[in-house]
């Protein structure tokens, strides 16, 4: 008698499949995005459009971190969790990006 079995593992994932979930990441977290200003238009409840928001905000980060490095920042994305802070933290030293400042502070600035 010949017994046969079976493994599931997990397997690699090639360069453009791993492009491929990124981008298809960003489209989704633009769609979070979309989602809460359609209901944010028609008068839909604040704490579902603020909801959508941020989890548009997530996703759409964590597809820009994919983009640029896979390898290093898909370990990172269950660290993050629903945690904004450390992700924008992240995604603006990978992009070399200044946080934004507040409106009056920018207004000082320019003397206005």
């Amino acid at each position: 008698m010949r017994v046969i079995s079976a493994a599931i593992t997990r397997g690699q994932w090639t360069d453009h499949a791993k492009n491929l979930a990124a981008r298809s990441m960003y489209v989704k977290g633009k769609n979070f995005l979309g989602a809460a200003i359609l209901l944010r238009q028609k008068g839909g409840y604040e704490y579902v459009v603020l909801h959508l928001m941020c989890q548009g905000v997530e996703v759409t980060l964590k597809a820009l971190l994919l983009l640029k490095n896979y390898k290093r920042y898909e370990p990172k994305l269950k660290k993050y969790g629903h945690r904004l802070m450390p992700l924008v933290a992240d995604v603006l030293a990978e992009f070399e990006l200044r946080p934004l400042r507040p409106a009056g502070e920018v207004l000082d600035l320019l003397g206005i």
